[in-house]
């Protein structure tokens, strides 16, 4: 915006204005002559966490610049900004941007993927910011390209198809995870949070019928059964995991692009024109359509008597918002008309499902088509032989059939609706 010029010097400097709290923040207006005037802002995080991705990560991805300030008496991280630039509301966006990443990278992890870190605690111990190194380096070929090729497993969810093999015998031996979306073309801040993740694309896939992949790679000095294990967990893990992923991540995008940055690698002129189509409203339009399509599987199932809809409502609808992938029979009305419910209620409530949400009343037990799904829910906790599947919620001092009396619940007259919404959502989030 001004070139070489200094971001903290000129004939006159005004502090505009300045947020405080996890994130320092102030607002400079520069001026050089009488209609020369700039805009610079400066950010310094006060707070750190012991891992996983900083608040200073977020500053470093949407291209801030970590230099001496005197705004806050060492380095902070600054840039151009417009004028009538809201810094408060960024400072809040910010942090708000670095929840999401947090939430896109425990999603990343599981698949065996992680998001790079170009800043880390490097401000707080004045290391150099660090350099992105590509993974890619590690692959001498395409991952393709093979004497033996042997195709292992595929799955899916709504958006993406997954197919996994194994290489060997030429200069790469491993497996490579294989992705390929469903809904093409991809739009650019798509392509651009797979080069973030360091996914590559082939475009003659022998997994998807010589139709482009986006891929990654991992070697294997010898096929030994604990990383054997290792990475077929992580490929397991891309059909509860992947989608989630990359919508917390479009979620921060659109809290960056707010304000005229970007955390994903993609052009200025993209952000200034939203050339294909703004990411704000791209996310709202994938949440608002969520429920036009039905998920292969839930991170949790409500099951409720209609006494408790309201209840049941308000939970589905908070946990939805957090990002996870909820049955609620009112999200998906056009899925269930028609189906035979019997036997589509059982398939979700005993295999599509991470956890299935209850709330116990003496309406719920009482009621013949509450028992259908309370029994296909405990047939899936036997199954899991003691795991916690079945999360039951009190309305009253009725006693659910089959359930252990020791098992723990959370009671919704003591907690209210709103303390368990959040209760349910951090035993999501740290599952």
């Amino acid at each position: 915006m001004k070139g070489n010029r200094d971001l903290h010097n000129a004939l006159k400097v005004e502090v505009v204005d300045s947020a405080f709290g996890g994130i320092n923040a102030s607002l400079l207006k520069l001026q050089w002559g009488k209609d020369d005037v700039g805009f610079s802002v400066h950010v310094s995080p006060s707070s750190y966490t012991l891992s996983g991705l900083q608040l200073t990560d977020v500053l470093g991805f949407v291209g801030l610049a970590r230099t001496s300030c005197p705004y806050f008496h060492g380095s902070g991280y600054c840039g151009w900004v417009k004028e009538g630039f809201d810094v408060k509301a960024f400072a809040n966006a910010v942090a708000s941007a670095h929840d999401a990443l947090l939430k896109a990278e425990r999603h990343f992890q599981a698949c065996g993927m992680k998001l790079p870190q170009p800043e880390g605690w490097s401000h707080f111990s004045g290391r150099e910011s660090r350099s992105y190194q590509s993974s890619r380096d590690s692959v001498f070929g395409d991952a393709h390209t093979s004497p033996k090729h042997s195709h292992l497993k595929e799955s899916e969810d709504e958006n993406f198809y997954f197919s996994f093999s194994w290489i060997e015998g030429g200069r790469d031996k491993g497996w490579v995870t294989h992705i390929r979306e469903k809904h093409a073309p991809l739009s650019s801040d798509i392509r651009a949070a797979f080069h973030l993740l360091d996914l590559h694309s082939f475009e003659q896939c022998p997994e998807f019928h010589f139709e482009r992949c986006y891929w990654r790679f991992y070697p294997s000095a010898s096929r030994d059964i604990l990383r054997a294990n290792s990475v077929h967990a992580v490929f397991d893990a891309l059909v509860n995991n992947f989608s989630l992923g990359l919508a917390f991540l479009l979620k921060a995008q659109a809290l960056m692009v707010a304000f005229g940055f970007s955390i994903l690698p993609i052009t200025q002129l993209e952000i200034e024109k939203n050339i294909e189509l703004d990411i704000s409203t791209k996310v709202e339009v994938q949440e608002r359509n969520a429920s036009s399509r039905m998920p292969t599987r839930f991170d949790v199932a409500i099951s409720f008597a209609g006494v408790n809809r309201e209840q049941a409502q308000y939970l589905a609808t908070e946990v939805k918002k957090a990002g996870f992938v909820v049955f609620y029979d009112h999200f998906y009305p056009e899925e269930l008309w028609g189906k035979d419910l019997v036997v589509f209620f059982d398939e979700i409530y005993r295999k599509r499902s991470r956890y299935c949400a209850v709330f116990v009343s003496r309406d719920y037990v009482d009621k013949e088509w509450t028992n259908l799904e309370r029994k296909s829910a405990q047939a899936r906790a036997l199954a899991e032989k003691g795991a916690d599947y079945i999360l039951p919620i009190k309305m009253d001092d009725t006693e659910l059939p089959g359930m252990p009396p020791t098992v723990a619940y959370v009671d919704y007259r003591s907690l209210g609706i709103e303390e368990i919404s959040r209760l349910l959502i951090r035993k999501l989030e740290g599952a």
